[in-house]
């Protein structure tokens, strides 16, 4: 019984995929790999940077590319901000320029 369980179990254990893992107390990654396909093809389709959050907010005017500049640094990842700052630059279709960057 147990030659049938260890046979089993090495049959299971050479079929999963070997990914090397950094463990890291509480940190991210941001490593494609590693990511569900979802979030990789969302990823993939994605224009957004923190270069072009940058550019949008120095459109609106320099208050506004100053905040958006705070809240990039707020995280380790840029990434983990780009929601927030697209929610503050996208308010400036519903208040107006000039409002936003008051």
């Amino acid at each position: 019984m147990r030659a049938v369980i260890s046979s089993a179990y090495m049959l299971i254990a050479n079929a999963l995929p070997v990914i090397p893992v950094r463990f890291q107390g509480g940190a991210h990654s941001t490593c494609t790999e590693h990511m569900p396909q979802a979030h990789q093809a969302y990823r993939v389709m994605s224009d957004w940077s923190a270069e072009r959050f940058e550019r949008w907010a120095s459109d609106i005017g320099p208050q506004t590319r100053q905040v958006v500049g705070h809240i990039l640094k707020q995280k380790r990842h840029k990434e983990q901000t780009y929601r927030q700052v697209l929610a503050l630059l996208s308010s400036a279709k519903k208040y107006g320029r000039d409002r936003l960057n008051s």
